[in-house]
């Protein structure tokens, strides 16, 4: 909703300038929130109970109708329902009826729900709700769900298809070239679509935006206004949000699972078909727009996802295009510290390891300096031969369980001696201790390994290897 909103404020002052001038030519403007239509008013098309009159005021039980109202915007749940716009005798009258056919611009905001979505018509006109399919239309608009590259719909590379025609003289003239301008937009996200028609350089005008996705003119020998006149009323005598073609027709209908906003309608051409380039949105104040959260597969109303302490643009800054730290995960590198604790202790979100000593950084007391005090690596011999010590017998090379019990112990209290080494100052005999014992799980068969090839012999020799480096830091 905000974006809508900025977007319309934007525009205002920007394009069309401080105010509208006193002989504009805007017939209706509705913000289409909270039930806001700005004199259009509900219309059922479907039953003979349902209400038709251009007044609104009989016929028929609105409540039933499918229009959801929202500080959003307005969306239909069912076909046949619509939000009308009288420009024939019982609203503005003839002489902008036909003046509107000539030259004239509608623009609304929409947003299409990629799984409610369902195809219709957002603006279609007739000559009368009350005369049966006598009232057809002459000003036709489509909404489509269109297959994404993978050739199937409804999944998840669709996009929503842009159409309009208009009908002269008994023939209908399509304004968008599927060949050359197809209309294929996003689901998901606020869009500006405007139409005009009439203008300087074209008949008609396909705007989303601010930028023109379509432009048509018509042959020679046809020109404006479009429709006709019928029963002595004309096209537009009705002109409406949703599906209007006449009473009891049923397809396309309204679309369904759209969001509609801020709709003006014009009966002159106006620039960028009353539309107006989008004005980045950040509803959360991540530093990511909305537009770029739904892209990255963040949540544009929350600003730290995935609860690591770090903004969610601020996580993509220092990825610098690459994927790491990845705003959808808390721990980047798997290290057991979140990404925002990294941050604040210095340690680098990306690397488990920052400085590179072979201590990973929640364990590591200094972690963004190679090396650990001799204190560290005594409580890491002691809890790694407390480990040996738990080891179950079937993992050592022995004869016997006794054997097996006689090697473990030794290789403990090699763990621990290099431990009381540590402690006294002497780190050239812990040293000499260690690789004592690395000298029995290293593979090389002079002398035999104490114990049998597992992968608790494999990360023993590493541990090992990795104290000893850490004292030679030291």
């Amino acid at each position: 909703m905000n974006g809508v909103l900025i977007r319309c404020t934007a525009f205002a002052l920007f394009v069309f300038g401080a105010a509208l001038s006193a002989d504009a030519a805007l017939l209706y403007s509705a913000t289409l929130k909270d039930g806001d239509y700005g004199g259009g008013f509900q219309v059922g098309t479907w039953l003979s109970s349902s209400p038709w009159n251009a007044s609104g005021s009989t016929g028929g039980d609105l409540t039933t109708l499918g229009i959801v109202d929202s500080s959003t915007g307005v969306t239909f749940t069912t076909r046949n329902d619509v939000i009308n716009y009288s420009l024939g005798a019982d609203g503005l009258g003839g002489l902008r009826q036909s003046t509107f056919r000539t030259t004239g611009t509608v623009s609304v905001f929409f947003k299409a729900d990629r799984n409610s979505f369902v195809n219709g018509q957002p603006f279609v006109d007739n000559y009368g709700f009350d005369t049966g399919f006598g009232g057809l239309a002459t000003f036709g608009t489509f909404m489509l769900r269109h297959a994404g590259q993978d050739g199937n719909l409804n999944t998840a590379d669709d996009r929503v298809e842009i159409l309009w025609n208009t009908w002269h003289n008994n023939v209908w003239y399509d304004h968008v070239d599927n060949n050359n301008d197809e209309i294929l937009l996003d689901f998901d996200k606020w869009h500006h679509l405007g139409l005009a028609w009439g203008g300087p350089d074209n008949d008609f005008e396909v705007w989303v935006d601010g930028v023109l996705l379509a432009s048509d003119n018509l042959p020679a020998g046809v020109a404006l206004p479009w429709g006709g006149n019928s029963l002595g009323r004309g096209s537009a005598y009705n002109f409406a949000l949703g599906m209007i073609h006449a009473r009891a027709f049923t397809s396309p209908g309204s679309p369904t699972g759209v969001i509609f906003a801020d709709l003006e309608i014009w009966d002159e051409y106006r620039a960028l078909g009353n539309t107006a380039p989008p004005v980045d949105v950040d509803t959360d104040q991540d530093g990511l727009t909305d537009e770029e959260e739904l892209l990255i597969g963040t949540d544009p109303e929350d600003p730290d996802t995935d609860d690591d302490g770090l903004l969610d643009g601020t996580e993509i800054d220092m990825a610098s295009g690459g994927d790491c730290p990845d705003p959808l995960d808390p721990d980047s590198d798997d290290d057991n510290l979140s990404d925002g604790m990294e941050v604040v202790l210095g340690t680098d979100p990306c690397n488990p390891d920052t400085d590179a000593d072979g201590v990973p950084d929640d364990i590591d007391p200094f972690p963004t300096d190679p090396g650990v005090s001799s204190g560290f690596i005594e409580d890491a011999l002691r809890d790694l031969a407390a480990y040996v010590d738990g080891l179950d017998l079937s993992l050592f090379a022995a004869k016997n369980n006794n054997a097996a019990a006689g090697r473990r112990n030794a290789m403990s209290n090699k763990l621990n001696a290099a431990a009381n080494a540590v402690n006294s100052g002497d780190i050239d005999d812990a040293i000499d201790q260690l690789l004592s014992l690395l000298a029995k799980l290293d593979d090389d068969p002079t002398p035999p390994d104490w114990m049998l090839d597992s992968l608790e012999k494999d990360g023993l020799r590493k541990d090992i290897e990795l104290i000893i480096d850490l004292l030679l830091l030291l």
